[in-house]
C-alpha cells in the first residue's frame, strides 16, 4: 500500500521532531563529575547536598560518579576518607579550579548547566627503617615509582608511600656487600631492611681491597602499556600488553617494573615472564635488557559483574632501576585507562543512526513518486 504525499511529509516531518527533541534533551543540563583516586585500592565515601534540597550519597566508594543536570546554586560535599588516608578535594569548572582542601566539609557555588569536576585524592603513608652490621654504611632506597631515598644506616623515613621498594647497600673494602632486599610497603604500614657484611675471610696485611666506583651512565628506557579495547562490558575481559624498549646505549640491568590495580574492579590473571601478584600489584624482577633491546609481556583482567557504566579500570605502571632515566614519560601516559560500558563496542553512534534514518526516508520517498515512462524512438 503507497502512502500519500501528505501523509509521507506527516511522517517525515514527526520523526525529524522527536529526534530533534530527543537531542535537546540529551544535551540540556550541565553535569557534575566526582572522581576519586588513591595510590591504593582503598576509596573513601562522600555526600552531596543540592541547592534544591536534595541529597546525592556515594556509599559504596566509587572511582567515577557523574550527575547530570547541574542546578545553579551552592553546593556542600562531605567527605568521609578512609582511615588514616590524608586527603585534599579540588572543584574545578572546566580548567579552573574553584575550591581546593584538605578540608572534609566544604562548599562551592555554581551556576546553571555548568560543567563541574569534583577530585577527591587520598594519599597513605608508612615508615621505612634501614640498618647493618657495622652500621655506619651508605644505602639508597628505591620504589616502584620515581620515590628514592638515601641515607647511612641505622636510619629512618617516615610519610612514605605505599610501593613496592628495594634497598641497595654500599660496598665496604675487604666485605662482601648485603644482596639487594625487596619489599611491599603496605598502606601505613612499616618495613625494616636490616643487611649484614660478611668480612671474615683475613686479608693479607696491608691489603686493602678496593673496588673501583665507577659512575653508572644514565639508562634510557621507553615504557608503553596498552589495552587490547577502550570499553569493556562488565564480566569481560581485557588482555593488556607491557612493553620497554632500552633506548641507550648500554645494557639496563636488575630492573623492577610494576603495575598497579584496583582489585575491587576485577581479577587479574595469565601473567607472564614470571611476574607476581603482590595485593594490588604485578612485579616483574628484570635481570637485564640489552642496549636498543626491548622486553614484552602481557596480562589480562577478569572485569567484575558489578561495575557501572561510566566506571574506569585504571592500570598504572613503574619501573625502577640503578642508573634509570624514563624517556620523558608523563603520568597520563604511565596510566592505561578502559572504560565500562553496557553496549557492544560497534554499536551505532546517533548521527549513524540519523543518517541511515534519512537514506531509508530518501528510498521511501523515490517510491512513492508517480511512475513515469519515455518512449524512445530509433530512426
Amino acid at each position: 500500500m503507497l502512502l500519500s504525499r501528505t501523509n509521507f511529509l506527516t511522517i517525515f516531518s514527526g520523526v525529524l521532531l522527536g529526534l530533534l527533541l530527543v537531542t535537546h534533551t540529551q544535551a540540556a543540563g550541565g553535569r557534575m563529575t566526582i572522581q576519586q583516586i588513591s595510590n591504593t585500592n582503598q576509596l573513601g565515601t562522600w555526600m552531596i547536598s543540592t541547592p534544591a534540597g536534595e541529597t546525592i550519597t556515594d556509599s559504596r566508594g566509587e572511582y567515577v560518579k557523574t550527575i547530570d543536570h547541574v542546578v545553579g546554586g551552592t553546593y556542600g560535599l562531605k567527605v568521609n576518607s578512609p582511615r588514616k588516608a590524608r586527603t585534599t578535594v579540588i572543584v574545578y569548572h572546566g580548567n579552573e579550579v574553584i575550591r581546593k582542601t584538605e578540608d572534609s566539609n566544604l562548599s562551592f557555588t555554581v551556576r546553571e548547566d555548568s560543567d563541574v569536576r569534583i577530585v577527591i585524592t587520598h594519599r597513605f603513608f608508612g615508615t621505612i627503617m634501614v640498618t647493618s652490621e657495622p652500621s655506619g654504611q651508605p644505602f639508597v632506597i628505591k620504589g616502584a615509582d620515581t620515590v628514592t631515598y638515601t641515607g647511612t644506616t641505622p636510619a629512618g623515613f617516615n610519610s612514605v608511600p605505599p610501593l613496592y621498594y628495594t634497598v641497595e647497600f654500599d660496598r665496604l673494602n675487604g666485605c662482601r656487600t648485603p644482596r639487594n632486599q625487596s619489599r611491599l610497603l603496605d598502606p601505613n604500614g612499616s618495613l625494616f631492611f636490616h643487611g649484614v657484611y660478611d668480612c671474615r675471610e683475613p686479608l693479607t696485611v696491608g691489603e686493602v681491597i678496593k673496588e673501583p666506583i665507577e659512575e653508572e651512565p644514565v639508562k634510557l628506557l621507553e615504557m608503553t602499556l596498552s589495552a587490547n579495547q577502550s570499553e569493556v562490558l562488565p564480566g569481560g575481559t581485557v588482555h593488556y600488553t607491557l612493553t620497554i624498549l632500552n633506548l641507550s646505549k648500554q645494557s639496563a640491568e636488575d630492573l623492577t617494573v610494576s603495575v598497579q590495580f584496583n582489585p575491587e574492579q576485577g581479577n587479574v590473571h595469565s601473567v607472564r615472564n614470571e611476574g607476581i601478584l603482590k595485593n594490588n600489584l604485578i612485579v616483574w624482577e628484570i635481570p637485564k635488557i640489552y642496549a636498543g633491546r626491548r622486553w614484552s609481556t602481557t596480562f589480562s583482567l577478569n572485569t567484575n559483574e558489578d561495575l557501572l557504566v561510566g566506571d574506569l579500570i585504571a592500570m598504572t605502571t613503574r619501573v625502577s632501576g640503578k642508573g634509570l632515566l624514563e624517556a620523558g614519560i608523563l603520568e597520563e601516559v604511565l596510566t592505561q585507562e578502559v572504560g565500562v560500558t553496557l553496549l557492544p563496542q560497534t554499536g551505532l553512534r546517533a548521527e549513524f543512526l540519523l543518517t541511515a534514518l534519512m537514506v531509508l526516508v530518501s528510498t521511501l520517498a523515490f517510491s512513492i513518486c508517480p511512475k513515469r515512462s519515455v518512449r524512445i524512438k530509433t530512426v
